[in-house]
């Protein structure tokens, strides 16, 4: 759901195809998508009071468990990859092959794995894979939030003007949201929205 301040309509956005007749499922737990069948099936008894059936509750087996309980534990384990980037790019390729194994589309699931590959490539110093994490980063946040979103078009500016970090620029690897807030700021150009306020703490250089 995206909250459209010009227009004060709230938007409803699909992350993939439906076809005609086909039920349109909503994602009620955030990143707690990523946790295995049980651990989901108990929030929604708890905070909302029914079972999901949706098709990947009903197709969830030990195997899929076991790559959600992967995907969670990669997720806190990246963050500690500031000196090791190629292993945490490694492991946010391994994060978005489960997704896409276990159909997680949710945008800021997808939005933050791509940060964090698009950072880490940062720290490599390797101006093609950068490039790669910005696009991917884009796709994301267009897909969930728009061409006119403030994040989708910095990371737009990023695929066509790759940045470096800055020479002794500090990088901390740390959990950040993607922000969903209903308030939309005034429209500026790819550029100045790469400008402001870095993707997490990073200096990064046109």
């Amino acid at each position: 759901y995206l909250w459209l301040e010009d227009l004060k309509t709230e938007e409803v956005r699909a992350v993939r195809g439906i076809a005609p007749g086909e039920e349109v499922c909503v994602n009620y737990f955030g990143e707690a998508i990523r946790l295995p069948r049980a651990e989901r099936q108990a929030q929604l008894r708890e905070g909302f009071r029914f079972d999901c059936a949706c098709a990947e509750c009903r197709a969830a087996d030990e195997e899929s468990d076991r790559r959600r309980e992967r995907l969670m534990a990669l997720s806190e384990e990246i963050l500690g990859c500031r000196d090791k980037p190629e292993k945490g790019i490694r492991m946010a390729e391994e994060m978005l092959e489960i997704m896409q194994r276990e159909n997680i589309s949710a945008p800021r699931t997808a939005a933050q794995v791509c940060n964090d590959g698009f950072e880490l490539s940062l720290l490599v110093g390797d101006e093609i894979e950068v490039q790669h994490w910005a696009h991917m980063s884009y796709e994301a946040h267009r897909l969930g939030w728009g061409e006119s979103h403030e994040m989708t078009r910095r990371m737009r500016y990023y695929t066509q003007h790759p940045p470096s970090l800055k020479k002794g620029s500090n990088v901390p690897l740390a959990k950040t949201a993607v922000s969903t807030s209903k308030k939309q700021q005034p429209r500026q150009t790819d550029k100045q929205a790469a400008g402001n306020a870095p993707l997490r703490t990073q200096k990064v250089s046109e």
